[in-house]
């Protein structure tokens, strides 16, 4: 009934069976999410666990294995756990040694974008954990003279374990992570795992509260300047986000404040301490690597262009990164529920205060995730569901076009290309201001890039009114009318009314307007003037883009399937094989930057397509030619 409701209001229809299939796969990938924030935790421990168990059986190798001999019932299995205990804790401790000894060892390119991780910072560091693991080793040492102490063995032990697991969760950040702001945070949050789980490594009380309280301090101070007031970060946010961030940086500093000033009991210290690891190994996945290769994304595309054609695209490069980082901040939330959840399963002491509710952490986690997937599950059905009515399989954004792209625009004299092509490009599908233009006529050479382009101004119509999370929370209101884009293959287009009498391949969201009469054999027309009584209007789509319109023939006969009286907008996409410079071929760079093509040579179509679409259409002219591979540094 929630997601009925949503398609009602949003796109004038309620059946949402066809959309079944996209929302339960965004179900189940974030049931992932949360179990894999669930399973972290648990590895955490697990680690912690085994190192710290076969610490003290080599402390006490003389007794234990005797001992277990003695009182076990099944001899063989005890006397091979024996052995395999210190196996596996051996592969937990050289995991990370070998990992880090790899990276010292790689050739890492110098990245491209702004505060990214040097590769001499990561080697250091991977050195770093080097000294770290066999520091850990010289520990398992100390443990021998401890041994006869038997709460110093397990409380050296204990430090041992968990000295490990936080050596295996770092050397993931390590390698994950790939943007100096995002990998500060993370180092501070993986030493404030360590520093819950051991209850300050063993530290005076005064000790471990006043460290707590610097390393809060820290992670609140930088967190807040370079991810919520830093001007340069990846991802740009609204006040409605910068305003949630905040909340969120300022919450957790309290909370780790309040958890080891006062201390935990039992085997909180432990739990929490999972958690929290397990919530930065997958934050740093999300952000420190995720965005990050979203934007090495742009940078290439931006790298394959000819240079002075486009521009900073700055809009359109934030619309891509908006829709990154949505997905980033939807998927860091299930991980925490996930974590929080095994939190409590990892407990013994099920709650930290109220021993009436049995389960709280586990609930608060679920608590967690329902809300937020019902905030969030409603953007994902609105995407989901622009999608499928503009026949999409996926969405595609500008941001990321690897062709060499020209645009003229109406009116322009001959060589006169448009300066920053794709955010012109963006306002004539988005529907954003005064466009400068209503239709557009692709020429491409085979391989070019028009097919991708085509698509990508479609997902732009398609997700022009995308809900904001200021929207979704009730602060603001959706800017405008919902639009809906439409992509179709011109043979698809030219028997469309055909298709129709037949009712074969009926779409919710025709590339005309359609009157509908529910239940009625054949009740299923083109819209001419007002519906009549108890038949229903579904609209035409606001924005079409047509592929492989034929260049050489009538194009009438595809207008007339489409709604051009009523205000919308086309995209033609033809057959330019004949105006491609590089006749098919991969061009040189050299090639690519002196290209200029003619709209001349195109002149006999675009008459027969602005005739077609009737007096008065503004129509602009593209031609997409492949574009160089780029330079790698």
């Amino acid at each position: 009934m929630w997601l009925k409701a949503i398609f009602a209001r949003e796109f004038g229809i309620s059946d949402v069976q066809s959309n079944y299939s996209r929302v339960y796969s965004w179900m189940a990938n974030q049931l992932g999410h949360m179990t894999l924030g669930l399973a972290t935790a648990f590895f955490f421990a697990w680690i912690a666990d085994t190192v710290a168990s076969a610490a003290l059986l080599l402390a006490d190798w003389e007794g234990r294995p005797s001992a277990a001999n003695g009182a076990c019932e099944f001899q063989f299995a005890c006397t091979a756990n024996n052995a395999l205990l210190p196996v596996a804790a051996a592969l937990f401790l050289l995991a990370p040694l070998a990992a880090s000894g790899a990276l010292l060892a790689r050739d890492l390119p110098q990245e491209r974008r702004e505060r990214a991780l040097p590769p001499f910072a990561r080697k250091a560091l991977a050195g770093g954990f080097i000294v770290f693991t066999l520091a850990a080793f010289w520990l398992l040492d100390s443990l021998g003279a401890a041994a006869e102490a038997t709460g110093g063995a397990a409380h050296h032990a204990e430090l041992f374990g968990v000295t490990a697991a936080t050596l295996c969760i770092g050397a993931g950040v390590i390698f994950l992570c790939r943007d100096m702001r995002y990998f500060v945070i993370a180092m501070l949050a993986v030493f404030g795992a360590f520093w819950i789980a051991t209850s300050g490594a063993g530290a005076p009380e005064e000790a471990r509260r006043w460290v707590a309280a610097v390393l809060s301090g820290l992670f609140c101070l930088y967190g807040l300047v370079s991810t919520v007031f830093g001007r340069t970060m990846p991802e740009q946010m609204g006040p409605v986000e910068k305003s949630v961030q905040a909340f969120i940086i300022l919450l957790l500093s309290a909370w780790f404040i309040s958890g080891t000033w006062n201390g935990l009991e039992g085997d909180w210290p432990l739990a929490i301490g999972a958690a929290l690891a397990s919530c930065t190994l997958w934050w740093v996945k999300e952000f420190g690597s995720d965005l990050a290769n979203v934007d090495d994304e742009i940078r290439d595309a931006e790298a394959r262009r000819p240079p002075g054609l486009y521009g900073p695209s700055r809009e359109v490069r934030r619309d891509y990164l908006n829709d990154a980082r949505m997905d980033a901040r939807t998927d860091s939330l299930f991980y925490f529920a996930g974590a929080w959840i095994g939190a409590g399963v990892l407990s013994d002491t099920p709650v930290m205060t109220n021993e009436s509710w049995n389960a709280g952490s586990e609930l608060m986690g679920l608590i967690v995730f329902v809300t937020i997937f019902l905030l969030v599950g409603r953007n994902w059905a609105f995407r989901q569901q622009a999608l499928d009515l503009a026949g999409l399989d996926s969405a595609s954004r500008l941001a990321v076009i690897h062709s060499a792209l020209r645009l003229a625009l109406p009116g322009a004299g001959r060589g006169d290309w448009a300066p920053d092509p794709l955010d012109r490009l963006r306002l004539f599908a988005r529907g954003e201001g005064d466009a400068e233009f209503d239709h557009l006529a692709v020429f491409a050479g085979a391989g070019s890039g028009a097919s991708p382009l085509a698509r990508a101004l479609v997902s732009e119509a398609a997700l022009a009114t995308f809900p904001t999370i200021a929207e979704t929370l009730g602060v603001s209101s959706a800017r405008r009318e919902v639009r809906t884009g439409r992509f179709i293959r011109a043979p698809a287009l030219l028997h469309s009314l055909r298709d129709l009498a037949l009712r074969r391949d009926l779409t919710l969201h025709q590339t005309m307007a359609l009157h509908v009469a529910p239940g009625e054999e054949g009740a299923v027309r083109r819209a001419v003037g007002d519906p009549p009584p108890g038949w229903e209007r579904l609209d035409a789509a606001d924005f079409v883009a047509i592929d492989d319109a034929p260049s050489d023939a009538d194009i009438s006969a595809l207008v007339v399937n489409l709604d051009i009286q009523g205000g919308q907008r086309t995209v033609w996409v033809l057959d330019g094989r004949r105006f491609d410079p590089g006749e098919g071929r991969a061009a040189a760079p050299e090639e690519i930057a002196v290209w200029e093509p003619d709209p001349a040579l195109a002149a006999a179509e675009i008459e027969a397509l602005r005739a077609a679409l009737g007096p008065g259409a503004r129509l602009a002219v593209a031609f997409t030619r492949r574009a160089a591979a780029p330079a790698r540094g």
